[in-house]
């Protein structure tokens, strides 16, 4: 390609290039000069802010609930689960046993810390990781989820393209074509909820999901001639939620 471009390239800077001479004249007609600040100059204070409630203020009744939370702590369990799930999507599910899992507690405790976990947490990060891998391994649908018995099975799959006149590019956890040749993408969400309420903590969560698991489908169903799928599985609370509409090419 440069062999192409470059009289181009050359031409141009040609024709905006400062002859030497006038460059000199102007050097010689406009001597540089240094000019100081005065002495005892200060910043400007800055503009007083709003006051705290102007903007955006919402009171207590008309706050959405939400049963979100997620500290470092939280989203570190959920990169070091979402590396172990794509490593036993790809070894197969024979080859981790709930012992394996078990023996392995040390070795999250390391991943964990490596992240920046605090030293206080790290044994309590760590058994959360073990939970969830657990949990996936004995739920019927997180064992159909990690099959790799499939074709067009993925797991961190990168895919990119155009939505409404924009670039988007994403990473599916989890994507294959079933039996039925529907293509299904899987999200992990590590999130959790003790106590009661937890299919309203379910459906919050898919709420919040929906329009990012919509452009995974748009995006499918624009490269594939086929039916696509898609929904959030939860390793923590061996929970499922499907989007409710499935996507096809046109």
């Amino acid at each position: 390609m440069w062999t192409v471009a470059e009289p181009l390239f050359q031409q141009a800077a040609r024709e905006v290039a400062v002859p030497v001479a006038a460059a000199e004249a102007t050097s010689a007609r406009e001597p540089q000069r240094l000019e100081r600040l005065t002495a005892g100059w200060a910043l400007p204070a800055p503009p007083a802010g709003p006051a705290v409630g102007e903007i955006g203020a919402e009171t207590d009744e008309e706050k959405p609930v939400s049963f979100y939370w997620v500290g470092n702590t939280l989203r570190h369990i959920g990169s070091v689960v979402h590396q172990l799930l794509q490593r036993i999507g790809q070894d197969g599910l024979a080859a981790w046993t709930p012992e394996r899992v078990r023996a392995l507690a040390p070795a999250f405790r390391s991943a964990l810390a490596s992240l920046g976990v605090p030293a206080a947490e790290l044994q309590s990060a760590a058994g959360r990781v073990v939970d969830a891998l657990l949990g996936t391994l004995g739920d019927e649908r997180g064992r159909w989820i990690l099959r790799n018995d499939r074709v067009a099975t993925a797991c961190e799959y990168p895919v990119c393209g155009v939505i409404d006149n924009r670039v988007v590019s994403l990473r599916v956890d989890r994507t294959f074509v079933d039996s039925d040749g529907i293509r299904w993408i899987v999200d992990y969400k590590t999130s959790f909820h003790e106590g009661s309420g937890v299919e309203a903590f379910l459906d919050n969560e898919l709420a919040r999901y929906r329009d990012q698991m919509t452009v995974y489908t748009r995006l499918f169903a624009l490269m594939e001639d086929r039916p696509v799928r898609a929904a959030l599985y939860f390793p923590l609370l061996g929970s499922w939620r499907e989007l409710e509409r499935a996507f096809a090419r046109g």
